[in-house]
């Protein structure tokens, strides 16, 4: 066992959870909780008391850890999903370009330069590529490689740090001391580029056109299939950032009928997010986790999708997101069955209104089934989407643990 502490909590790492006897601790009159999380058996004290008895078992000669240390432990411990989806926060958190760098022990500015490389408007830009009526078509490298750039692509993103990275600690290992300053950066970045530009970028191009087809036959399926499936899916192509492909259905299906039905079906996964949003803003009692999700709403209740996403559905756990894709896929499958459609493209959540304001009917099932999908996904979150770990009061200032920090500990 090692031990840790917050400024609230007693944090431990056991062997085995199921020899604690929670009943037992938790009728102790200092004792107000207890859970387990991340790997952490962790045990709410109080400020003051955590303290005192986390210096009591240093006395004792248990194993402490500064927190710091501990969580390097809990994260080398998860595996599969939780350990995919704790390097997805780690990286979607902050700057994508920057933190995916440093996640896998790059240097983050360095990833900094390559994404503005590939985002760079020197480079076919990846909506006006997916858009036919923009003019605007993939440059052809060697007669037969389309190059696009890299605008909305996270995947292509955590790909190009992950081979950034990489080679920049082994040319670290063998570049000579005198040239490595200058030289590493500019290795890394131009195989690092040619190498996404030539080799990823084109896959994902490729995969993109290969979802136009994929979209334009589930549009037609009967029963509300293919409406919930668009609807289930589309927000991990918002995650992928294979979601630009779309303006070329959308642009396809406006020319030739004059409506928009995919724009519908996809529009559904954004009231969910709202959901989502309200549903950790009233259940939470942490309140950076209530500042985020009123932030987050805010700026999805404009179409902006990433700080749910990212912020909160990634960061947490699967819940949230099954929750919410289910959601999408149900209100998607419901229009889809009203055959109900935009008579344009381009517009999310409050502003999606203006889309169906050509006819009553249209406005009406589209209200309905939008304020449905928000109350809907706020119930499931409620119920079973809201992790332990927020809904357990602690001091605003106990990530910074001050007395984590200072404690003078073994070793």
């Amino acid at each position: 066992m090692s031990a840790t502490h917050c400024a609230t909590r007693l944090r431990l790492i056991v062997k085995d959870k199921d020899k604690i006897d929670e009943k037992k601790l938790e009728k102790l009159p200092l004792v107000k909780g207890t859970f387990f999380n991340a790997g952490q058996y962790q045990i709410i004290l109080g400020t003051g008391i955590v303290n005192k008895v986390y210096a009591e078992m240093e006395s004792m000669g248990l194993k402490t850890l500064s927190k710091q240390e501990q969580d390097l432990i809990v994260k080398k411990q998860q595996k599969g999903v939780k350990r995919m989806m704790r390097t997805l926060g780690d990286i979607f958190i902050p700057i994508i370009c920057w933190s995916a760098f440093k996640v896998f022990g790059g240097t983050p500015v360095i990833g900094i330069v390559l994404g503005l490389m590939l985002v760079s408007p020197i480079l076919p830009n990846a909506y006006s590529v997916a858009d036919p009526k923009s003019g605007v078509d993939a440059v052809m490298a060697f007669g037969v490689i389309p190059i696009v750039g890299c605008q909305g692509s996270v995947l292509t993103a955590i790909l190009t740090a992950l081979i950034g990275a990489n080679l920049e600690k082994k040319l670290r290992k063998i570049m000579p001391n005198a040239l490595d300053l200058i030289m590493t950066p500019f290795v890394v970045m131009l195989v690092t580029f040619l190498i996404v530009i030539l080799g990823i970028g084109p896959v994902m191009h490729v995969i993109g056109l290969g979802l136009v087809d994929i979209v334009e036959k589930l549009v037609h399926l009967p029963l509300g299939i293919g409406g919930f499936i668009i609807g289930a899916t589309y927000p991990l192509l918002v995650i992928t950032g294979l979601h630009h492909t779309y303006t070329m259905i959308e642009t396809s299906l406006l020319a030739n009928t004059g409506f928009n039905p995919v724009i519908t079906l996809c529009a559904m996964y954004g009231f969910a997010n709202v959901g989502t949003c309200l549903a950790f803003f009233v259940k939470s009692r942490k309140e950076s986790v209530r500042q985020t999700s009123i932030g987050a709403m805010l700026s999805q209740l404009f179409g902006i999708s990433e700080p749910v996403l990212f912020g909160i559905q990634l960061r947490y756990n699967l819940k949230p997101l099954i929750i919410m894709l289910c959601t999408s896929g149900l209100g998607a499958a419901v229009l889809s069955i009203l055959n109900i459609r935009s008579n344009s493209y381009g517009l999310a959540v409050l502003p999606s209104y203006l889309m169906y304001i050509y006819e009553g009917r249209q406005l009406f099932w589209h209200f309905v089934v939008s304020v449905f999908s928000v109350a809907f996904c706020f119930a499931m979150t409620c119920m079973f989407g809201i992790p332990k770990e927020v809904t357990v009061p602690e001091d605003e200032e106990e990530d910074d643990v001050p007395s984590v920090q200072t404690e003078k500990l073994p070793g």
